[in-house]
């Protein structure tokens, strides 16, 4: 007979995960945030699972930061198919980033591609969390 174990810990999230509904196309979208945030999002290969395509993913990698754009949407279907409105996905692992999140929220919600913004619960939403843990 096999045994099964299954891990009831999960594991720490060290990023910040925010929905973006805009409807920019993403290289502009990513233009207009570089412009905003004084960094540089450029285009990397692109995120591809089997069932819903390939979805575009724009990265800044510093020393301090990794700042990651992914498209929720493909030619096959949604990154995240209970979320269809949200057109992306912006990830944000940096370190005591928790006393930054307010400020970098108003700095995007002047980019007026940005129709709205808001930070994804990672305790609440598991299937996002696990898309996006490295």
């Amino acid at each position: 007979m096999i045994k099964k174990l299954r891990l009831t810990e999960d594991p720490d999230v060290n990023f910040s995960l925010f929905s973006i509904v805009s409807h920019e196309k993403s290289y502009k979208l990513c233009w207009r945030i570089n412009k905003k945030l004084q960094i540089n999002l450029s285009r990397v290969e692109p995120l591809t699972l089997l069932k819903s395509g390939s979805f575009h993913r724009y990265r800044h990698l510093s020393e301090s930061e990794k700042i990651e754009v992914v498209s929720n949407r493909s030619l096959k279907g949604f990154l995240d198919a209970k979320d269809k409105k949200v057109n992306y996905f912006l990830k944000i692992e940096k370190p005591f980033f928790e006393r930054q999140k307010t400020n970098l929220i108003s700095k995007l919600n002047d980019v007026s591609e940005i129709l709205l913004i808001f930070e994804v619960d990672l305790e609440k939403d598991t299937n996002k969390k696990e898309l996006f843990y490295d």
